[in-house]
């Protein structure tokens, strides 16, 4: 009892709380030797691996009648954890004469979900060559079962080995390999199946795959459509190769292939792809974008056009020559909450060295508006893809809704990686058209009990991974319509992102408008709506207008925010404002009206003040 110098110093790194081993060899009556040995271990540790305890005992037995040993071993471990893998018991059994044995095995344990092995076969050995041939294994792991179809069979004689054997995973629902995902799990069938060959040094193994239909229950994509798809790889001398496709009915098929140069050994162990070798990849798509119009993404819009794909890349990971297309034709997008409609969209890429770069780019806006987009993108994954783009922007109608129409002329460029993107634009208002007599507002935000407006209006964008600055130029091109109000609007806005941090700066003077107050239309003078890049937007309003008649200039003002201005009523000649009400509304004094007259003073001041 206690520790083993020689079990450490054969094992370094290796600790055990306590080591046991014992033997006992006796002859028997028979004439028959025996001799049991045990060997019992607690809590070890080695390396990041822990074993709570192991137990292997060993019965020899020799008969002076006849020549060789007879061997009965049984191993036993319990609480066995690496990395993500823990096994809660596993046994393995030996029994028969040296060199020819019959051995089986079992485990149960978790790998994030629990598993149980069972397998079963006959190890041989004779001097240096050997063998292990398991004719019945299956494995569970949650509801995928896998078995061996065909034996494996292992043999190794000095340097020359050799492997063979099939299994297959019978079908299961791939939600097992999704448990971490609490929404957009797919569901659905999937079965596959493997064969080894070659040797222990240089195994080869291929391997397929099917799949489908599989579908998604919830989440925002729950509305694409099944998804059917198959692949074969295989790994043999020296070559990774990998083919699949996937089909979603009419709307969309994938066909890839690829290779790459892999090292694989399992005796010894070693597993090395070469990514700088001669790396080869073809993929070929077709996707009608009209598969998406049923997910929330597009609850409130509307795609439509194919893309066609076909790319190729050899050579290097990193570096290597990469060739191809990607054509959009007959695109289309329809914004419903906008009013925003794209047609005749097409677009050509082509891989241009070490890029892809728009050949050409363009759309309508379904009518005399055009777009044009251009840029590259470099094929560089470790600088995150960086792209430079540009959109060209001329007399396109983006806005048309019942209570708003806007046509907008300018270019945006676009720059970026995957990891950080700028987008700067200055675009110029051709024309818009606002009738507040049809205003659709959005649903009011709904606060927590103890919210305040004070807190919602503070509320920032915390994404930093876009780099945001518009510029929008108004030459009195706006166009601000309702039953009180009838005018045109110049001014400069800029939208502005960075930090995470939104804004909206800039101001809009009135050029010439009417302001209906008190049953009269005043002229509006000029004034001032400024926004100070708060986001939600705050505007501050300074706002003059002015009626005259024979007998009285009136002048009324709005001063403040948006969100509660103040109103003043002057006049020249000074009046008090009871009297200046009087005397617009029915062109006489306060003392001079009739009491139906004086009602409806009551009635305009009334509503007045709510403006």
């Amino acid at each position: 009892k206690g520790t083993s110098g020689l079990f450490f110093f054969a094992c370094p790194g290796l600790t055990a709380e306590t080591v046991t081993a014992s033997a006992n060899c006796a002859p028997q009556p028979d004439g028959q030797e025996m001799a049991r040995i045990r060997l019992d271990a607690a809590h070890v540790q080695f390396g990041g691996m822990s074993l709570g305890a192991a137990t292997v005992e060993t019965l020899v037995q020799r008969s002076l009648k006849e020549p060789g040993l007879r061997i009965e071993a049984d191993s036993r471990l319990e609480n066995f954890s690496a990395g993500t893998v823990s096994v809660t018991g596993a046994q393995v059994r030996a029994a028969g004469p040296w060199g020819d044995m019959d051995v089986s095995g079992k485990a149960a344990g978790a790998c994030l979900h629990a598993f149980a092995l069972e397998a079963g076969g006959r190890l041989q050995w004779d001097g240096d060559r050997w063998g292990l041939e398991l004719g019945q294994a299956t494995a569970r792991w949650a509801d995928m079962r896998a078995r061996l179809t065909e034996p494996l069979s292992v043999r190794m004689q000095g340097d020359q080995s050799s492997i063979r054997g099939e299994a297959e995973v019978e079908p299961f629902d791939v939600a097992t390999l999704f448990t971490g995902l609490q929404k957009e799990r797919p569901e659905g069938r999937m079965s596959a199946k493997v064969r080894w060959g070659g040797t222990l040094a240089s195994p080869e193994i291929r391997g397929e795959a099917t799949w489908g239909p599989l579908v998604l229950r919830s989440g925002a994509w729950a509305a694409l459509p099944p998804v059917e798809g198959s692949c074969q790889t295989s790994v043999s001398g020296g070559v990774w190769r990998l083919s699949a496709s996937v089909q979603a009915g009419s709307n969309g098929n994938i066909h890839a292939a690829a290779q790459m140069p892999l090292f694989l050994s399992l005796v010894p162990w070693g597993l090395n792809p070469d990514t700088d070798g001669d790396c080869r990849l073809n993929l070929q798509a077709g996707l009608n974008l009209a598969l998406f119009n049923d997910t929330e993404f597009f609850a409130s819009s509307r795609l439509g056009g194919q893309v066609d794909l076909s790319v190729a890349h050899q050579g290097p990971l990193r570096g290597g020559t990469v060739t191809g297309t990607c054509v959009l034709v007959d695109g289309e997008y329809e914004n419903y909450v906008l009013g925003m409609v794209i047609r005749e969209a097409r677009m050509r890429l082509v891989s241009n060295g070490d890029s892809l770069v728009i050949e050409s780019g363009s759309a309508t806006d379904g009518g005399k508006g055009r777009l044009s987009l251009q840029g590259r993108v470099h094929l560089d994954p470790a600088a995150g893809l960086p792209c430079e783009l540009n959109l060209d922007i001329r007399k396109a109608s983006l806005l048309r809704r019942p209570d708003a129409e806007a046509t907008v002329s300018g270019s945006v460029a676009m720059d970026g990686t995957l990891s950080r993107f700028a987008v700067n634009g200055d675009l110029k208002l051709d024309n818009a058209v606002v009738d507040l007599r049809n205003l659709r507002l959005p649903a009011p935000a709904v606060l927590e009990p103890d919210a305040s407006v004070e807190t919602a209006v503070e509320v920032q964008p915390t994404d930093d991974f876009l780099e945001l600055r518009l510029a929008l130029s108004i030459p009195g091109t706006l166009y601000v319509r309702s039953r009180e109000l009838d005018s045109a609007w110049a001014g400069n806005l800029v939208l502005e992102q960075e930090s995470g941090r939104m804004g909206l700066s800039g101001y809009l003077e009135p050029r010439r408008g009417t302001l209906l107050l008190l049953k009269r239309r005043f002229k509006l003078e000029e004034g001032r709506i400024d926004f100070d890049h708060r986001w939600p937007p705050e505007p501050q309003l300074r706002l003059p207008a002015a009626f005259s008649r024979a007998d009285l200039s009136a002048r009324v003002q709005l001063i403040g925010s948006v969100g509660n201005p103040e109103l003043t009523l002057t006049s020249e000649p000074p009046l008090p404002k009871d009297e200046i009400m009087a005397r617009i509304l029915f062109g006489e004094d306060v003392s001079s009206l009739t009491p139906l007259q004086a009602l409806s003073l009551a009635s305009e001041a009334s509503s007045l003040g709510k403006v």
